[in-house]
């Protein structure tokens, strides 16, 4: 949304600046800049729940490294990063890899996306109040 409103308010102030309306030119020059602002926090976050749906993690799964290993130095063998120690866990924190094999809900990404997107979660008849 911040993207497309961004390219939209670029197009829309180029074309007021173009008739002289200083006016709504820098009104959406200051709407550009607060779509920036959006932009620059909600992508990252946006990103974390697109990797979530894809893999069928919860969050608090991600947050506590359930899925997560790391390669032996010896054996190429994948340990939990959950059995390290804290100087070994900080130290090869960018190494972590998702292990999908630790994730018995992930069916691969099209099926998660497809089931996230088009499986009811209410029971027919169910009106949506709580």
């Amino acid at each position: 949304i911040a993207l497309v409103g961004s390219v939209v308010d670029a197009i829309l102030a180029y074309e007021r600046a173009m008739v002289q309306d200083w006016i709504s030119f820098v009104v959406l020059l200051v709407h550009l800049l607060y779509q920036f602002g959006f932009a620059y926090y909600v992508i990252p976050i946006f990103r974390l729940h697109v990797g979530f749906v894809s893999r069928n993690e919860l969050a608090n799964e991600w947050k506590n490294d359930k899925h997560y290993v790391v390669r032996s130095d010896i054996t190429e063998e994948p340990i939990w990063v959950g059995d390290l120690d804290v100087e070994d866990f900080n130290e090869r924190f960018d190494t972590f890899e998702y292990d999908k094999t630790r994730n018995e809900f992930d069916k691969g990404c099209p099926r998660n996306c497809f089931v996230f997107w088009c499986n009811p979660r209410w029971r027919k008849g169910q009106l949506g109040e709580f």
